[in-house]
């Protein structure tokens, strides 16, 4: 991966003597979080992984550790979004690519997935960087997402990124079964047309197989990810560089 120094970073990597800070202040003490125990169920998550038992039994895996940890349903849910087998961070992280490669390229973005995570961060919720490099939010599923007040600050924050970076071509792709998401796609492409963005945002039955026509994809879902060739973090590089935010690394 490309070192993640080329990122401007204001926000804070909290590990060490200071992660009960981070359980206090990131919005995870409502959580019921016990750190001690939480990061060795991180490495035993890890060590399975890394002995061979898939991702596809991920659910089976977790209940072991998390049955033998008593981690909660948030817990646990932290957990499957940012612990990966060595094998997994590896190629994942051979894709990350920095801002400036997103110039002249073709640019698809999981607009629900980036937009969950900026809305996350945006309200000071807790926010993870995964072992495999993508920053994550560890909200519920999108399909309880609704846009709200917090959805044009995150949409201010994409438009200024990728206008300063200007991609050839920016399209932006919400799942077509969530509420709301034609009105919310037509609002992005006028957000769009007025940063001078070349391209559009529409909505799609599959968005996350849709972006991987596109030279370089923006998403932390591990599906695409594994299949496309290059991947900015988009929803990352915005936090790292607008916001305050505090981000949980259980190594």
């Amino acid at each position: 991966m490309r070192d993640l120094a080329v990122l401007p970073f204001h926000g804070k990597l909290v590990f060490g003597e200071r992660k009960q800070t981070l359980f206090a202040r990131a919005g995870l003490r409502q959580m019921k979080l016990h750190t001690r125990d939480l990061l060795e169920a991180s490495q035993d998550l890890r060590y399975l992984l890394n002995r061979g038992y898939k991702r596809r039994n991920l659910k089976t895996v977790l209940k072991f550790v998390g049955d033998r940890y008593t981690l909660n349903k948030s817990q646990r849910n932290l957990l499957s979004k940012a612990v990966f087998s060595d094998r997994e961070t590896k190629g994942r992280q051979g894709k990350l690519v920095n801002i400036e490669e997103i110039k002249g390229c073709t640019l698809g973005i999981d607009g629900y997935n980036v937009l969950v995570t900026l809305e996350s961060a945006v309200q000071g919720k807790a926010i993870i960087l995964a072992d495999d490099g993508l920053v994550r939010d560890i909200a519920g599923k999108s399909s309880r997402y609704r846009p709200g007040d917090k959805t044009v600050r995150a949409l201010d924050l994409i438009m200024g990124t990728l206008r300063e970076y200007l991609p050839r071509e920016v399209v932006v792709l919400f799942d077509e079964k969530m509420s709301k998401s034609l009105l919310l796609a037509r609002r992005v492409t006028e957000m769009m047309d007025e940063s001078g963005l070349v391209g559009g945002a529409s909505t799609s039955k599959y968005p996350d197989k849709e972006i991987l026509q596109y030279e370089i994809i923006s998403t932390s879902d591990s599906g695409p990810i594994d299949e496309a060739k290059k991947v900015f973090d988009l929803a990352g590089y915005v936090i790292r560089r607008e916001l305050e935010v505090e981000l949980l690394h259980l190594m």
